[in-house]
C-alpha cells in the first residue's frame, strides 16, 4: 500500500519538517511512503523516501495516480496552487 503525503515540506519550517518525521514514523511497516516536497532530493535523501515536486502538476497527479490513500499535513497544496508558493 502507498500513502502519498503532502504538506510544507523541506521548506525551512521546522515545524512541517517535525510533522513529516513524525507521520514517516507513525505509517504501518506495510505502507510505503511519497511525499511531495518543496524540494525532493533532499527529501529523498534526509528520510529515504520517494519524493516529487509539490508545485509540479504533472509529477503530483501520477503520484496521486500511483498511491492508494492521501494524507494532507503541514501547509497547504491547494492554497499554493491557487496564490502561488
Amino acid at each position: 500500500m502507498r500513502a502519498l503525503l503532502s504538506g510544507y515540506y523541506d521548506k525551512g519550517n521546522g515545524g512541517d519538517e517535525a510533522l513529516l518525521a513524525t507521520l514517516l514514523q507513525m505509517l504501518p511497516p506495510h505502507v510505503t511512503p511519497v511525499v511531495l516536497s518543496g524540494n525532493p532530493k533532499m527529501t529523498h535523501e534526509r528520510y529515504g523516501v520517494e519524493s516529487y515536486n509539490r508545485m509540479a502538476i504533472f509529477p503530483v497527479l501520477q503520484a496521486l495516480a500511483s498511491c492508494d490513500m492521501f494524507i494532507s499535513g503541514g501547509g497547504s497544496l491547494i492554497q499554493d496552487f491557487i496564490m502561488g508558493d
